[in-house]
């Protein structure tokens, strides 16, 4: 069992990663005229282009599980970070549309490998503590984004080129990730072997069997990577057409049309922070229950207002309830009886980065068929359907969770 001070560093190493990576995601997103420009690329090919970072976090997870349950979730957290700061570089040097793609495949394996290993790691930080914080983790990784995102803006004001501004961050983020890796806990801590006991709502439940790198797929594993599937389609979503909805279909002016994802992204950070405190109170079940239920209803009344403001508060509200969603997921999912902790979460990942694939033209097909807002409705429906489906996958036989 790991020390009070370990566990300490253990955090503050794993949260490091977290905000690493989201640093990474928000450089990405923000400099992306610039890269179009560079690569002289339309918005059909840069969009196509994009696809390559879910490509490659989907091929990244396949192999990730038996990675982890060979090695341990804190090796492969850092040789992902490491790959990661690695080819974050590359897509500042892309001039074709082939370049550009390949060069975000790359970064998606690094992402993919970092963001499984690294969840995987926090469920046994988060094992330790006894306690739930896997919200505080991820509410690092938005921080990240935002701190990414003003890093771009910045870069950008100043008239730096990506080709500057990439190897800069990418740099800090190595040297960071070379720094804090020895804060991990030890590599094979959760590598496979006999469970420990975990604790959820109802008390201490025995240790499960032998976990098994290759176990088959339960239908409470099955249940939460639907959840964690339509959570991170919503999240989406609300970042690729909410300015879109605001400017197009409701004529709000072009720095008005931002404000939606900006009170869903500061929504979703702040509630991460305090979704643990949440979790312990309430238990993971009223979280995905409500926190479904509020997503949907709340981004159903603010699409249904037909205003601006309805909309911003509406996408809000889908930032407040889905914040506790994945924290929840991954937990349930780290802590399956039978199989080990890297593999139940890189199997749930796998799915969830799914919807980065079919979400975007899945809202562009209905919106082209109906419209737009009658897409979003149903984004609002998937989020309902969290709240039903989360509770069940939950209360499934073997759903261990921390509340």
């Amino acid at each position: 069992m790991p020390t009070v001070p370990e566990l300490r560093r253990a955090r503050l190493a794993t949260a490091t990663v977290f905000v690493l990576l989201g640093v990474v995601q928000g450089t990405l997103a923000s400099r992306m005229p610039a890269l179009k420009a560079h690569a002289g690329l339309s918005d059909g090919l840069l969009g196509l282009a994009l696809l390559g970072v879910p490509v490659g976090s989907v091929l990244a997870v396949q192999v990730t599980g038996r990675w982890i349950a060979w090695r341990g979730s804190a090796p492969v957290t850092a040789a992902g970070a490491v790959i990661m700061c690695v080819t974050s570089v590359a897509p500042a040097y892309a001039t074709t549309f082939a370049l550009l793609a390949g060069a975000l495949v790359l970064l998606g394996v690094g992402i993919g490998l970092t963001d499984t290993a690294m969840n995987a790691h926090a469920v046994l930080v988060e094992k330790g503590h006894a306690r739930p914080i896997m919200g505080s983790f991820h509410a690092f990784a938005s921080l990240g984004n935002l701190v990414g995102a003003l890093l771009g803006a910045g870069a950008a004001r100043l008239a730096l080129a990506p080709q500057t501004q990439f190897p800069v961050v990418a740099a800090v983020a190595l040297v960071l990730t070379l720094v804090v890796r020895r804060g991990l806990l030890p590599g094979r801590d959760d590598a496979a072997g006999p469970s420990d006991p975990v604790v959820d709502e109802h008390g201490v439940t025995p240790p499960g069997p032998l976990p098994r790198p290759g176990a088959r797929w339960s239908g409470t594993l099955v249940l939460l990577a639907v959840v964690a599937l339509l959570a991170w389609m919503s999240e989406h979503a609300v970042a690729d057409w909410s300015a879109v909805y605001l400017r197009d279909r409701l004529g709000a002016s072009a720095s008005l049309a931002t404000y939606g994802y900006a009170l869903f992204a500061a929504a979703m950070v702040a509630t991460r922070f305090l979704s643990d405190r949440v979790v312990a109170r309430f238990g993971p079940r009223r979280v995905l229950r409500w926190g479904g239920l509020l997503a949907g209803v709340g981004l159903t009344v603010g699409l249904a207002t037909g205003t601006v403001a309805g909309g911003v508060v509406g996408f809000g509200l889908v930032g407040i309830g889905m914040a506790g969603v994945v924290p929840v997921v991954f937990t349930a999912a780290g802590n399956q009886p039978g199989i080990t902790a890297g593999h139940a979460v890189s199997r749930v990942a796998g799915v969830a980065f799914t919807g980065s694939l079919v979400g975007p033209p899945l809202i562009g097909l209905v919106a082209d068929v109906a419209s737009l807002r009658v897409a979003l409705l149903v984004v609002a429906a998937g989020a309902v359907l969290i709240g039903v489906l989360g509770p069940v996958a939950l209360r499934a036989r073997g759903a261990s969770t921390r509340s």
